[in-house]
């Protein structure tokens, strides 16, 4: 059968006759791999289109000249119609077979790549030329561990580096920014190490909700990785940077997640955003070393007030920004004390804090909290009871028992024996923490023993200690904290004030409080209030007038007239102001963070007092319901 053939006259451009002579040079899937590539692989990339030509080849088994993939590549990249055509999903595949050829260079071309967050100076907005890092560094996924590159950007007018998450200038100064932070899927600050954000906040929620340690942590994650490596879930080659002791395809130089420097990696991950969602700085600096321990401990002891400000400043105010909380969320404020979360701490009592006046000249007595110094061979002398910072003090104390021990060894005739040792230091540590015990106990004075209550918390430690009383803490009655201190030594009552006169330093709370110990702290105010221990002021008056009562939780334990009169949360004499109300609120958070206590107590000052703030702002986060990133500042 004939078939009339008719001939059909169109007009073409010259573009699209361009693009049929492409199509006769490559195949059509054969070009969409190519327009995928190129969105791929880095702009700074070194012999970029011959590295795309080669995975080309390596994939289709073909031999495409450079030139042609080029002209290719720009012919269709630069206008947008014929880039639509090619669109292609997926080339990751590609990436990881070309790493099993034997072209130079292949480990410079990654599945993952970092570009600097900005392309643009920060300081002058010059536009920057970024250039690559060939050395790939190591990513750590939730399933396994894989190479990536970065890049990074120069400005030599400002000397400042631009790196993806942070930027650094001439000073070697680290600045993380809000752009730099911002929708970012990959975290990386220093060394050979990034970290896929996915395993961070994976270890948030299972820090939050079952107090995984950053050791337990690191264990389960490494175990995952020796797996993926043993099912060939990442192509051998990508390892051959470094070599395999294990047999197993499992880098132990590499490859293993190190729980110390993923501790201190999200430790400033967090206080990035903590700092972003409080404030509406554009930088946040931090040390340019995560691993040095004196340079974390000085930048933790130098901000530490500052986000202890910012702490308490957003959650006093946290009714004004969530949807969670109703009318009654905020009118009362609930103290308690949780003593488990306790660590070692120096035994040097002699410590006050004197940066609120209204406690007098001599101010209030809290202890050292640092951690004592351990015995080793580089120091074998040390006295492993007190901090560094007071061997000067063991040392005099060291010497004045000795003293005493030698007079007694004169008046008598039986040698002096470790007993009689322990028993003048128990004296002498005993003469340093009365002052806050006398003052509690003058509070008493002149009152009738029926009206005394019989549950009393004295201001004085045990000199037989040495871990501290855990921390006190204030919650308002949605279980919301808005405040909370260390406790090196025990909570007596002006430490309780002061723990109080610290969050209206920096906040406000409501004019209602319930506490365990109410009554004590009543009559204490009454009898120090406008002396020189309590010094009246505008500040102070909101002690001598707030309403107290003790919690439901422990009020049955009080069985004296005036606990069980005006103490009472449903006494009539509060106008009905706890009703309705959770006192019990403090009892049932600690009953959570009593399982956080191994992980407290692994933490030394000031580490500790950063890692409170960090788990107290995550669970604030969780009770309101507002994501733990949210770096916009909130309206309050």
């Amino acid at each position: 059968m004939e078939v009339d053939q008719k001939k059909i006259s169109m007009q073409v451009t010259e573009e699209e006759e361009l693009m049929l002579h492409l199509l006769r040079q490559m195949k059509y899937n054969e070009i969409s791999c190519a327009i995928a590539l190129n969105e791929k692989l880095p702009l700074d990339l070194k012999d970029r289109t011959t590295h795309l030509s080669n995975i080309l080849n390596c994939h289709f088994g073909k031999n495409f000249e450079i030139s042609i993939v080029g002209s290719i590549v720009e012919f269709v990249s630069t206008r947008q119609k014929y880039k639509e055509m090619f669109d292609y999903v997926n080339v990751d595949n590609m990436i990881k077979k070309y790493h099993t050829s034997k072209h130079d260079y292949v480990n410079s071309v990654q599945i993952t790549h970092l570009p600097p967050f900005t392309e643009n100076c920060v300081m002058c907005q010059a536009k920057l030329t970024s250039v690559l890092n060939e050395r790939p560094k190591r990513l750590f996924k939730i399933d396994h561990v894989e190479n990536c590159t970065i890049s990074t950007a120069y400005c030599d007018k400002c000397k400042i580096t631009i790196f993806p998450n942070h930027f650094t200038n001439n000073a070697k100064e680290v600045f993380v920014t809000r752009d730099s932070m911002k929708n970012k899927d990959q975290i990386y600050f220093s060394g050979g190490t990034v970290y896929d954000k996915r395993i961070i906040v994976n270890f948030e929620n299972h820090l939050l909700f079952n107090q995984v340690s950053f050791s337990g942590y690191a264990q389960v994650q490494n175990r995952i990785y020796v797996s993926s490596k043993k099912n060939g879930s990442e192509c051998q080659t990508m390892c051959s940077t470094t070599k395999d002791v294990s047999g197993s395809g499992f880098n132990l130089n590499s490859d293993v997640l190190n729980e110390r420097t993923f501790q201190m990696l999200w430790l400033y991950y967090s206080l990035i955003n903590f700092t972003f969602m409080t404030t509406d700085d554009i930088q946040f600096k931090i040390p340019s070393s995560l691993l040095d321990s004196d340079d974390t401990d000085l930048y933790f002891e130098e901000t530490k007030e500052n986000l202890y400000k910012k702490f308490v400043h957003l959650w006093t105010n946290h009714h004004k920004f969530t949807k969670k909380c109703d009318a009654h969320c905020s009118t009362v404020f609930v103290v308690d004390g949780h003593q488990k979360a306790n660590r070692l701490v120096c035994k040097f009592r002699d410590v006050y804090d004197k940066s609120i006046p209204e406690f007098g000249i001599n101010g209030i007595q809290i202890g050292c909290p640092n951690t004592p110094m351990r015995q080793n061979e580089q120091s074998a002398k040390c006295h492993s009871g007190y901090c560094k910072n007071h061997q000067k003090e063991a040392q005099t104390l060291s010497e004045f028992l000795q003293l005493q021990k030698f007079e007694k060894a004169q008046n008598f005739e039986r040698p002096v024996t470790r007993s009689t040792t322990n028993k003048l230091l128990r004296n002498e540590e005993e003469n340093i923490d009365l002052v806050e015990k006398e003052l509690d106990q003058t509070a008493l004075t002149g009152i009738k023993m029926e009206d005394l209550c019989n549950v009393v918390r004295e201001g004085i430690s045990s000199v037989n200690k040495t871990t501290s009383y855990g921390f006190l803490a204030t919650f308002l009655n949605c279980g919301v904290i808005v405040g909370y201190d260390e406790m090196p030594m025990a909570e007596g009552m002006r430490r309780v004030l002061r723990h109080i006169m610290r969050i209206l330093q920096y906040g406000h709370l409501p004019d209602a409080m319930c506490y365990d110990t109410a009554c004590s702290l009543s009559l204490f105010i009454e009898k120090h209030y406008n002396t020189p221990n309590l010094l009246a002021s505008s500040r102070t008056k909101f002690f001598k007038d707030m309403d107290m009562a003790i919690d439901r939780f422990h009020v049955k334990n009080h069985v004296r007239h005036m606990c069980q009169g005006r103490m009472r949360p449903d006494d009539l004499s509060h106008g009905g102001r706890y009703m309705n109300i959770n006192t019990q609120v403090a009892e049932q958070t600690f009953s959570s963070l009593a399982k956080f206590k191994y992980l407290f107590k692994s933490y030394s000052y000031p580490k500790s007092i950063i890692f409170f703030l960090l788990v107290f702002h995550l669970k604030n986060c969780y009770t309101v319901g507002i994501d733990t990133d949210q770096q916009s500042p909130l309206s309050y």
